[in-house]
């Protein structure tokens, strides 16, 4: 059976319609991935709590214990994954590099099959190279977050979902089960969901919503998303709900996340990529919906929330690239569109130079207390360190927080940490960071972010867990206190910096 044939008439657009080349095409876009990723996703490159805190909900799971205590509406697929990894036997450091692989590869190859599936070959080449090349693909991919697995879920349903509406129903299923894997992705991915029922009302397909197959699929997505849920609310105490778009929605709008932007070929030929084209409408109503969300919300723009649509910006991208070369001159264009993938790769580089924005020492923080004596309780200055922690020992691992609003929420309180409070919870090692100490003592070492290692002198950028560029010592009061009372175990250091230090409490 043919999947499809919309790109031209010599099938061009049909998936099945593969030739050697594009396979070569996308097995080198494959091995350099995982090259890259063997490179970025160094075990010390850990800079987001976020991502801590995933790869502990993973261990929970496999623990059957303390679930609710992670993500406002639980996000249970990435913990899920991960959790099988871990049962499997991998170690921690080895999910890590699995998790990007599989879910890079995947993103760049739905959006090859989307491209193709919707215009033809050539234009899903150009857009799998734009998300390749893309800089924020790169942030959020070679870590254990949400958004490109999310990317690739929510490409694959519209991917099936437009071969439903418009080739035969029996895809509609398959696009069912893809958007409830991604709504329990990141719930989000409700406002993908939504584009396709305006998708339906503007093509005028009421008849099919009275087929088998569009019934089916509906009773897919509310069971799968029902039946997680009970999973995880009744087992595992995970508060699964809607919450998650209004908190993506509090997060404040960045001006440095626009310049990031404007370091891949986007605001150059997006505006170029608007065919007239019915199929147009079904890249127009996703980044529609999205937009005017957030506007509705007060938050213009945050690229992150937006990652869902880089395949379909991508293929914007792509179809403006081949009108610029029907109006300039093809050399020119060739040449531009070369020179921003090059300088947008460039600032890819910069950007996961885990030499110059990783937090630690932590996998060896990790081993060091792994090798602790006896099953005690270790209390930790740090927010990140204590979810790593939890993932990757058997120990019971304690800081000082606070809840703040309707869900637990993690602040540090570094000053309120002393030998009362050490005792009080019967800790019996005391772990004390470089990264807490920024928080304790005074420390005004903001560093300017750098595109092409230009500095942008108008915007300071100062990253919690950056260490400074020069050596810092540790001299708080909880310092000098633990030096004093307590019995120093084991010191931490990255090159010749001391991040962590590790005491037993006496």
């Amino acid at each position: 059976m043919k999947i499809l044939s919309a790109g031209n008439e010599d099938g061009k657009g049909s998936l099945l319609n593969t030739s050697k080349l594009e396979y070569l095409f996308i097995l080198i876009i494959c091995l350099a991935t995982i090259f890259l990723i063997l490179i970025f996703a160094h075990p010390n490159s850990l800079t987001s709590i976020d991502e801590c805190r995933y790869l502990h909900l993973g261990k929970c799971i496999i623990d059957g214990n303390d679930y609710y205590f992670g993500f406002p509406d639980g996000r249970p697929i990435v913990p899920s994954i991960i959790a099988v990894f871990l049962y499997l036997g991998f170690d921690i450091v080895v999910v890590r590099l699995l998790i990007p692989i599989i879910f890079m590869n995947s993103a760049l190859i739905s959006t090859y099959a989307l491209g193709k599936t919707l215009f033809g070959r050539k234009e899903a080449i150009i857009a799998t190279l734009f998300l390749f090349t893309f800089p924020f693909f790169w942030l959020f991919g070679n870590t254990t977050l949400v958004d490109i697995p999310l990317i690739t879920f929510t490409t694959l349903f519209l991917l099936f979902f437009y071969l439903g509406i418009e080739e035969n129903e029996k895809f509609l299923p398959i696009s069912a089960i893809f958007i409830s894997i991604a709504l329990l992705t990141k719930m989000t991915a409700i406002l993908i969901l939504l584009s396709a029922i305006f998708y339906l009302i503007i093509r005028r397909k009421w008849e099919i919503c009275i087929k088998k197959e569009f019934i089916i699929s509906a009773m897919i997505i509310l069971l799968s998303f029902l039946t997680i849920y009970t999973i995880f609310h009744v087992f595992m105490s995970a508060n699964i709900d809607t919450s998650n778009i209004e908190c993506a929605a509090k997060t404040p709008f960045r001006t440095f996340e626009i310049l990031r932007l404007g370091f891949a070929p986007i605001l150059v030929l997006t505006i170029f990529g608007i065919s007239k084209e019915r199929r147009s409408i079904y890249f127009c109503l996703p980044i529609l919906i999205f937009f005017v969300f957030w506007s509705i919300q007060g938050r213009i723009f945050y690229l992150r929330h937006f990652t869902p649509l880089l395949p379909i910006i991508g293929i914007f991208i792509a179809i403006g690239f081949f009108k610029l070369l029907n109006r300039f001159n093809k050399k020119f264009i060739y040449i531009l569109f070369i020179v921003l993938l090059a300088v947008s790769f460039v600032h890819v580089i910069y950007l996961q130079d885990y030499h110059k924005t990783t937090i630690w020492g932590i996998t060896s923080l990790s081993a060091s207390v792994n090798e602790l004596e006896g099953t005690g309780k270790v209390g930790v200055d740090d927010a990140t360190i204590r979810y790593y922690l939890k993932a990757s020992t058997d120990k019971e691992i304690v800081s000082v927080f606070r809840t703040s609003g309707k869900y637990p929420h993690v602040i540090q309180t570094y000053d309120i940490i002393t030998d009362e409070w050490i005792h009080k919870n019967n800790l019996d090692y005391i772990i004390i960071s470089i990264y807490g100490e920024q928080y304790r003592t005074k420390f005004e070492n903001c560093i300017h972010p750098k595109f092409l290692l230009v500095e942008v002198p108008f915007i300071k950028f100062c990253q919690y867990n950056q260490l400074p560029q020069s050596e810092r010592q540790f001299q708080s009061e909880l310092y000098n206190m633990c030096e004093e009372n307590y019995e120093k175990m084991d010191e931490i250091y990255k090159g010749k910096q001391k991040v962590f230090i590790i005491y037993k409490v006496k």
